[in-house]
């Protein structure tokens, strides 16, 4: 997995002999992942069974006080987060534990449409305007290991094409 991350403190990013990465944390982190984009799809595949607090995608992402972020918490609770000036903005949310072992989440922008997704499945949705184009992300907060094992950035144009597949960047290591 190809990232940059401002701020990478807390997190050991790690081959481990699973499939994926590991990436130890002790706080806060922001991995940033390359390209800039307007409308798209970042699905990651995780493991957060040894991973206790909160995961999120982010797409949009501009620094540490700007972007749109599906936010899941090990405890329970799914949310949809608009982030303007380092202010939150709430969008949905929904009761719902991540489950154990390996589980597909997905954050889908398109225009000023946002949508969460679990496993395939639409859990949260809302409706803002932030900025474009910007970064996607991946943002850890709490302490444990998450694994990742894959990345996939999907741009919502290209989902539209003839080919699928068209215009996919995965990030995998």
């Amino acid at each position: 997995m190809r990232y940059s991350a401002f701020p990478l403190r807390g997190v050991i990013a790690e081959k481990t002999g699973s499939e994926g990465i590991s990436l130890a944390s002790s706080g806060r982190a922001l991995l940033v992942l390359p390209g800039s984009w307007e409308d798209a799809r970042i699905e990651a595949r995780i493991d957060a069974s040894a991973f206790q607090g909160s995961v999120a995608l982010g797409a949009r992402v501009d620094g540490e006080t700007n972007g749109g972020f599906l936010r899941l918490a090990t405890e329970g609770g799914v949310a949809l987060v608009a982030l303007r000036q380092g202010r939150e903005k709430l969008l949905d949310e929904e009761e719902r534990r991540l489950p154990a072992g390996e589980v597909t989440v997905g954050l889908s922008v398109s225009g000023r449409h946002w949508k969460g997704f679990v496993d395939g499945e639409s859990v949260v949705h809302g409706h803002v305007a932030l900025p474009a184009p910007g970064r996607m992300a991946l943002i850890l907060d709490g302490t444990g290991t998450l694994r990742v094992v894959s990345v996939r950035i999907t741009p919502m144009n290209e989902m539209r094409a003839a080919e699928p597949g068209a215009g996919e960047e995965t990030h995998q290591r």
